[in-house]
């Protein structure tokens, strides 16, 4: 699950593994590895998820209620699973199993 996730995100996104990149896409990288910790540390602790919860659905009501959602504000978020899936693509496929049987005498030494 969400654990699972997190460690998936964090070995790609760790300031660690931008070596060879440039200095934007690393400092890119280095701010969505904030973002995956704080995002796990807040949602593995119960409380503080209980709290999110909250304040995500009182938001929610507020933007029905008010029916707008600020452009901006949905571009900033960070989507997890779009990062999963992507990830998940760029991985080569596996290849078949080939079977090769192979005739030899055995000499003794």
């Amino acid at each position: 699950g969400m654990k699972k996730a997190y460690r998936q995100l964090s070995l790609v996104y760790h300031p660690d593994k931008t070596s060879g990149m440039d200095k934007a896409t690393a400092a890119e990288y280095q701010l969505i590895f904030i973002e995956i910790k704080n995002a796990y540390l807040v949602l593995g602790d119960n409380p503080t998820r209980r709290q999110y919860d909250k304040a995500r659905d009182d938001q929610v009501v507020a933007e029905e209620l008010l029916g707008q959602v600020t452009k901006k504000k949905a571009e900033a978020q960070f989507d997890a699973f779009k990062a999963l899936e992507l990830l998940a693509a760029s991985k080569p496929k596996p290849s078949a199993t080939v079977t090769v049987y192979i005739a030899a005498k055995l000499e003794k030494m």
